[in-house]
């Protein structure tokens, strides 16, 4: 199965197909919130393009390559592809699809299209979880959209996500083989929802990427005092893949997490909620770990 790294790699060296050759363009810059006005731009200039395309022939149909496979779709059909990376919710192939169309319908040209992309396409960290666990361990196709407050998928809120798997009560039980995900907690250790409810995190794990003792010492530059004084050395850690800010900064990371200590919550509920020092941001922050049940399929 594709891991969280391999889908992180599909943003990154994103291939846009056109009959007569490929463009590379990369997908990292983290946005959250509401799309840029260039989002309403091009849904108006596909709409445009394909009316005067039925006005000529009541069967045109937006031909497309996703994946490098053909496909025709109607401008209801492609519409929701079109705008989900604007606001950072897009899969590979959304990104593919917009992408695409911003050149078949002038928004930009093939020669522009990595600087198009880096200035309005983005994605955020529930878009990268949620895209993964929909389309990859889902298994759903690409076409395929995730039904608000009933699949799990780029729009869910944290309470889902968590709600998917089991908390990790006691990290001597990590299966390192498992994906885990960590959600980030508040002062008074409820997850953060997403949306109106604030703006959390959410992290997914690389399967088989596990270490006892976090960050150890290395040969050449010795001890990071910086890191030190945070308690990031000797802890189990897990190998995490995120979109992170700022906001229009690299979003797409990978880092160690390591899990400092317990953070005991409320009314001695053992909730699997942990201190974490984060390799990304260099940074201790406090997150509920969730294990995700295997993939039957795998």
């Amino acid at each position: 199965m594709i891991t969280p790294s391999d889908y992180a790699a599909q943003y990154r060296n994103l291939q846009v197909a056109f009959p007569d050759g490929t463009v590379q363009v990369t997908i990292e810059r983290y946005h959250i919130g509401e799309a840029d006005e260039e989002a309403g731009k091009l849904v108006q200039a596909v709409k445009e393009h394909y009316q005067a395309g039925i006005k000529k022939d009541p069967a045109f149909t937006l031909d497309l390559i996703v994946d490098g496979a053909p496909v025709s779709l109607t401008y209801n059909q492609v519409k929701v592809h079109v705008i989900a990376p604007f606001y950072g919710k897009g899969s590979p192939q959304d990104c593919q699809v917009a992408a695409q169309l911003a050149v078949i319908t002038n928004r930009t040209t093939r020669t522009n299209l990595p600087r198009y992309c880096d200035t309005y396409l983005g994605l955020d960290c529930s878009g990268f979880v949620g895209n993964y666990l929909f389309h990859v361990r889902g298994k759903q196709p690409w076409q395929v959209v995730a039904k608000d407050k009933v699949d799990l998928g780029p729009a869910s809120t944290m309470d889902a996500f968590v709600k998917a798997g089991h908390p990790v009560k006691d990290v001597s039980t990590i299966n390192p083989a498992n994906l885990h995900l960590f959600v980030e907690v508040n002062s008074a250790l409820q997850v953060i929802p997403g949306g109106s409810g604030g703006a959390g995190h959410i992290v997914i794990t690389e399967p088989n990427r596990y270490t006892p003792t976090s960050f150890v010492v290395n040969s050449f530059g010795g001890l990071d005092l910086g890191y030190a004084r945070k308690g990031a050395y000797g802890h189990p850690a897990l190998w995490a893949v995120e979109s992170t800010g700022p906001q229009r900064a690299v979003g797409l990371k990978e880092s160690w997490y390591a899990i400092k200590q317990q953070v005991p919550a409320r009314h001695h509920v053992n909730r699997g909620i942990y201190e974490v020092f984060r390799g990304s941001k260099a940074e201790n922050l406090n997150f509920e770990l969730v294990a995700l049940p295997p993939d039957p399929g795998a």
